[in-house]
Formats: C-alpha cells, structure tokens, sequence
C-alpha cells in the first residue's frame, strides 16, 4: 500500500520538478507551482506536452514578440509575467520593449518621463490613468523597467476613443479626431464576422444578451479597434526596431486562439515568430487536459488560482481511495 501512494505521489510532484529551471533552484520556495504545456504537437519532449521552465523560456527567448494572455485580477499570472519579463530581459542583455494593454497610447509621454527619472511616482499616476489593481498587479512590471532602463509602449487606443465606436460608429470617431488625437488611434481596423466575432458573441452572451444587432455591432466594432490599435504599437516597435523583441501583455481574449490583437500582427508583420501564451488559474492540477484544445496557444500555463490549495484535499482523498481498493482487493 506505502509504494502505491509513493508512485501516485511522485507522479503528482514530477511535473513541477521537471519544470524546475536548476539555474533558479534556490529560489523554487517562493515561486508559485505551475504546470506548462506545449499545444503544439511534438513540441515537448515530456508526457502530456508538459514543458520544462527552461525549454520554455528557451522559445520564449528565440520569438520576436511574445503574448501573455492573462485574467486581469488573478495574483499568480502576475507573479509569473513579472517572472518570464526578469528572464527574457536577462536574456536579451535587456534589450527588450514591454508593451501593455493597461496603458493607452496618449499617456506615452508621461509613461517615459517616469521611467527616465523625470516625474514622480505620483505626478506618474496622476497622468497616466492607471488601471485600479496597478500598484499590485503592474506597477512590479513597471519598476523593473525603470530600475533596468526598459523601454515601454502604452499599445491601446484611449478609452474615450473607443466609447465613442460603442456609442456611435467608427466614421464617426475617426472624424472627430484632431491633429494631435490621430496617433493614438489605429490607422485601420477591421469587423470581420470571423472565428474572432463567434468568439466574441459566446464572451457577451450571444445575441440574446438584450442588445440590439446595431448595439452589438458596435461594441464588436469598439473591441477590434482596441485589436488594431495594439496589433499596430507592436508593429511599430518592430518596424523601429526590428532587432529588439517585444512582450506584450494583454487580456487572454485578445490573444487566445491567435486572434484578436495576435492576427491584427501577423498581417501586419508576417515576418516575425510570435509566441502565444494562455495564462489560466486553476484550483487544482487534477484532471487537467489542455491538449484537448491545441489551438488555444503556442503555451498554456495552469497557475494556482483563488480557491488553490483545495486540490491538496483532492490528491489526498485519490490516495486514500485508491489505497482502500488496494485493501479491499487484497482482501478478496
């Protein structure tokens, strides 16, 4: 009964050791458990498509603009983008631009007169409209760019912009804009009714969520234009500074299947090798299958999300079944 709970147990505990980096092994007690899987078929050389640390960031390392798609207000994905940003920067002698979804593009100015030194901390925030979990969740990002002289790019259009297209139509927001507004809007975007819209009315709650077709349209409309707007900072770092590769962060839905702000990319730079990468909390790493959905990234990492710890209870009540019917057939 002992060696069947010793081998359940180590099944349970080889994936985090193989995902260990040795280079960080000191530093593994305070790192949060994570699980990465490789979507792509035979891209790992691990059961499952797990992945380890290293071989991860090792592909990470050798794209031209990575995507971490995250759920905005889960801890763990956080830490872990502050973790992959320190790494990739290391390993690109820091040269590296971060872009984010969190910034909008007409505060740019006030986002490098912080990083140079030039403002304070607090005439920074008071410019920059911050999103409200900033100082817990992005503000880590923001000072090691500073500390690191890392350039970062505000990649969205200005909320404003967009609640027009919401509230009114997009020929209307484009003529609007003043000489100074052009820029931190994209010089194009498209509404396709592609994979990108389905997906967009399963996330509203289809078209039965109580707005009209024209509503609808519109909000579709509002999103592709936060899409183009990123897809085209990005493009702009790249065209500039074709040798220095970007890591952006946005929602998981603007990257998730390789849509969103990742296809508005590609056909604006199709030359470059992107990297996608899903961020999903999760309450346990029982039962997991990511492979089930090869097409939602080039990598899904599962990170403990809000009710973690639950999945101890979990891994505890499948030892003690499986060692009962162990008993029981040993019994009969």
């Amino acid at each position: 009964m002992m060696n069947r709970i010793a081998i359940l147990t180590a099944a349970l505990l080889l994936p985090l050791l193989l995902q260990m980096n040795p280079a960080h092994a000191e530093e593994a007690a305070g790192r949060d458990p994570l699980r990465i899987f490789a979507l792509e078929e035979g891209a790992s050389l691990f059961p499952r498509g797990i992945v380890s640390w290293r071989r991860f960031m090792t592909d990470l390392a050798g794209a031209d603009v990575v995507f971490l798609g995250e759920y905005h207000d889960d801890d763990a994905s956080h830490r872990l983008q502050l973790r992959i940003l320190e790494e990739l920067a290391l390993r690109h002698d820091m040269q590296l631009t971060l872009a984010m979804e969190q910034f909008e593009r007409d505060v740019q100015r006030v986002l490098d007169e912080y990083l140079d030194g030039e403002l304070s901390e607090e005439e920074f925030l008071a410019g920059s409209r911050p999103w409200p979990n900033y100082p817990e969740h992005y503000r880590p990002l923001i000072e090691f760019c500073r500390a690191n002289g890392l350039p970062v790019r505000a990649g969205n259009i200005p909320r404003r912009f967009a609640s027009k297209v919401a509230k009114g139509s997009l020929p209307e927001m484009y003529g609007e804009l003043t000489e100074e507004e052009r820029p931190w809007v994209a010089g194009a975007t498209v509404n396709e009714h592609n994979a990108y819209y389905d997906n967009f009315v399963n996330a509203m709650g289809g078209h039965g969520s109580g707005m009209s077709d024209e509503t609808f349209a519109k909000f579709y409309e509002a999103q592709c234009i936060k899409d183009d707007t990123m897809a085209e900072s990005i493009a702009m770092i790249r065209d500039a500074y074709p040798e220095m590769p970007v890591l952006h962060i946005n929602g998981s839905f603007h990257s998730d299947y390789g849509l969103g702000t990742v296809e508005r990319l590609v056909q604006r730079r199709p030359q470059d090798r992107v990297v996608v990468v899903a961020l999903r909390p999760v309450d346990s790493f029982l039962g997991l299958d990511p492979l089930a959905d090869r097409e939602l990234a080039d990598y899904v990492i599962y990170v403990p999300g809000p009710d973690w710890g639950d999945w101890k209870l979990e891994t505890r009540a499948h030892e003690e079944a499986a060692a009962a019917a162990e008993a029981e057939a040993a019994e009969e």
